[in-house]
């Protein structure tokens, strides 16, 4: 349309002649408005992370580049157009677009490929992570329960910690919340959705030790990473669960609460078979939300006639997960010096604000105030 508008406008510019004597002018187009300054804007953007790359003392990984996207594709994108643009024929200019076309077809083949392998095959060693079909599948499984889905796995932190950002995806809409398979667990009286990850198959085991019956009684969907794969993702559903029947929790009225407003519900702690390791459980209640933005830690003190044997301390489950009814479970493996494993007597528990470090202070059962309380312990071997 732009071709024919030229000639009707040449033609009653020169009387006389016809359309077909008349060359219409070529001319490349005029380039946008601001090209002479974007190129070396676009230049110094990919250069300049590559540049800084050249310092580094250990080898460059493909994400240390991530900075320079998309300069690369723009640069070779206008490359691409300014070469078409100049192409004087018509046959040049089907040449580039029937290449470039093929690029897109190959480049677009292997992607395929690539993810079919991803699919097949355990490919974490080489960088990549697990395929999301399954775990879409299990996503939407746990939404047609239309209940709150507690996603056990290592870290919990979206921002940071990569299972947890996938799953804060595939579940976004749903309510869902998050526990860190290493460091515990959220109990609900009234019942809870679980959904365990493949690195956290180790906090499923330990459910089902303290609540088996319940477990037995849970509906459960297992889904595999990939076909023939052992890992599996597990989606369970269990009813209401009666904590205080099954001797987890305490009944008592005086219980240690500390500022923050959760309460010591009960302990257990247990010696590893081999003696070196004192595995501690404590189970704490939620009475009031913590404060947006506020991170608190715990501290076990294992004590021997008033002298400290050992130590542990852990971040548990993060106050962002917190609800008003939770029961917080959560464990520290805590190693024991060697002649000591039959001597503890007891464990000094507090908690304290993070990175702070500022003890809370708690009321004690006999109404003194401090920031620990001592709980004697009734110590036995962990039976495997």
């Amino acid at each position: 349309v732009v071709r024919a508008i030229r000639l009707i406008k040449l033609q009653r510019a020169i009387p006389g002649q016809t359309l077909g004597h008349i060359a219409p002018p070529v001319r490349a187009p005029a380039a946008p408005h601001g090209a002479e300054c974007a190129w070396p804007v676009l230049l110094l953007f990919w250069l300049i992370p590559v540049l800084m790359q050249l310092r580094h003392s250990q080898p460059v990984q493909m994400h240390y580049l991530l900075p320079t996207y998309p300069a690369p594709f723009i640069i070779m994108a206008w490359v691409i157009d300014a070469a078409l643009r100049r192409a004087r024929r018509r046959a040049v200019q089907w040449v580039g677009a029937v290449m470039l076309a093929g690029v897109l077809s190959w480049q677009s083949f292997t992607y395929q490929a690539l993810l079919a392998f991803v699919a097949a095959h355990d490919t974490a060693p080489g960088g990549y992570g697990l395929p999301a079909r399954n775990g879409l599948l299990l996503a939407a499984e746990a939404r047609q329960r239309a209940a709150e889905v507690i996603v056990v796995t290592p870290g919990s932190d979206p921002n940071v910690d990569e299972q947890a950002a996938i799953w804060d995806v595939l579940l976004a809409g749903a309510p869902h919340r998050f526990a860190d398979s290493e460091a515990g667990l959220i109990l609900r009286p009234d019942g809870a959705q679980y959904l365990f990850t493949p690195s956290s198959r180790q906090a499923y085991e330990r459910l089902r030790e303290l609540l088996p019956a319940d477990i037995a009684a849970a509906a459960v969907f297992t889904q595999p990473v990939r076909v023939g794969s052992q890992a599996t993702y597990i989606l369970l559903h269990m009813k209401s669960v009666d904590l205080l029947g099954r001797g987890v929790i305490s009944a008592s009225n005086r219980l240690p609460k500390w500022e923050h407003g959760v309460s010591l519900l009960g302990q257990r702690i247990e010696m590893t078979p081999a003696r070196s390791h004192l595995r501690i459980d404590l189970f704490l209640g939620v009475e009031s939300p913590a404060s947006a933005g506020t991170d608190y830690h715990w501290f076990n003190h294992v004590l021997v006639d008033g002298d400290k044997l050992a130590q542990v301390d852990g971040g548990g489950i993060h106050p962002a997960n917190w609800r008003v009814g939770d029961v917080l479970w959560h464990w520290f493996d805590l190693p024991v010096p060697p002649g000591g494993a039959a001597r503890p007597a007891g464990n000094r528990l507090g908690s304290y604000r993070y990175p702070q470090i500022e003890n809370l202070m708690l009321t004690r059962p006999d109404g003194s105030v401090g920031d620990g309380v001592e709980i004697p312990i009734a110590l036995h071997t962990l039976q495997r």
